[in-house]
């Protein structure tokens, strides 16, 4: 693209299209934690519940 054409586009649209891919980074990461806190969670209480097996709970 020729520097003529990329000063056509407006501001407000590179702007736009920017915030929305770091929102969705943003987005993406919250999805991430919350999966990775929800498998600890999971496991953990996978340990509880062999612990409470072994002591015939």
């Amino acid at each position: 693209m020729k520097k003529t054409e990329e000063s056509t586009v407006p501001l407000s649209t590179k702007l736009a299209s920017g915030a929305s891919d770091r929102r969705s980074n943003v987005i993406g990461f919250a999805q991430f934690k919350e999966r990775q806190a929800n498998e600890e969670y999971r496991k953990a209480l996978e340990v509880v519940v062999a612990n409470a097996q072994k002591a015939d709970w």
